[in-house]
């Protein structure tokens, strides 16, 4: 009987010490948020930090016409796409190779020139006054907005253009859907840790 009774009482000890050490873990393990910028993304030309599990995809920018030009000015041009998980945005950034035209231009003028092509565009419905004296990464920028129907949504397209030293030109959209109040805010979030290169 005394046997029964110990066995029965280390028994009960053995199951509360588990089920206390299974609350402890859980207690100790935190969620991150989804907005927490823990992911570093570095290439040639730009970097930044985003939130866990994002994706990315990288192209080129099209510059074989030009290829000697921007080749012995040391131009280097690309563009990456940053999307979250659930694809409910994206944030693309393009170092374009068209300054050697006009190096001299104001960033003011090169957002003009990407209003034009905007309003170009059949599916555009709205594009904002330009916002000039901000700074990125401590160069010379500006911004505008622009809003695009599509298939029954309107579309923001949110534009930072960027100018570095003397023929490097930046464009750094953040593209969602016009009633996301959140992916904006992440868009501020992720726009204040880049780098460029």
């Amino acid at each position: 009987m005394k046997k029964l009774l110990y066995w029965s009482i280390a028994f009960v000890i053995g199951i509360t010490g588990c089920a206390d050490k299974t609350k402890s873990v859980q207690k100790s393990k935190k969620m991150l948020p989804a907005d927490s910028l823990v992911m570093v993304y570095s290439d040639d030309l730009f970097s930044l930090l985003l939130p866990q599990g994002w994706k990315y995809e990288t192209d080129t920018c099209e510059t074989w016409p030009i290829r000697h030009i921007v080749d012995s000015l040391k131009i280097t041009s690309g563009v990456v796409e940053f999307y979250p998980p659930d694809d409910s945005f994206k944030i693309r950034l393009v170092k374009g190779a068209t300054r050697w035209i006009a190096p001299d231009y104001p960033v003011t003028n090169w957002a003009a020139l990407s209003q034009m092509r905007a309003d170009a565009d059949s599916t555009c419905i709205y594009i904002s006054d330009v916002t000039d004296s901000i700074s990125i990464d401590r160069n010379q920028a500006c911004n505008y907005w622009s809003a695009y129907s599509y298939e029954g949504d309107t579309i923001i397209q949110d534009q930072y253009i960027v100018i570095k030293d003397k023929y490097d030109l930046y464009y750094i959209n953040g593209v969602y859907d016009y009633d996301d109040n959140e992916s904006p805010r992440l868009f501020q979030k992720i726009l204040s840790t880049i780098k460029l290169k």
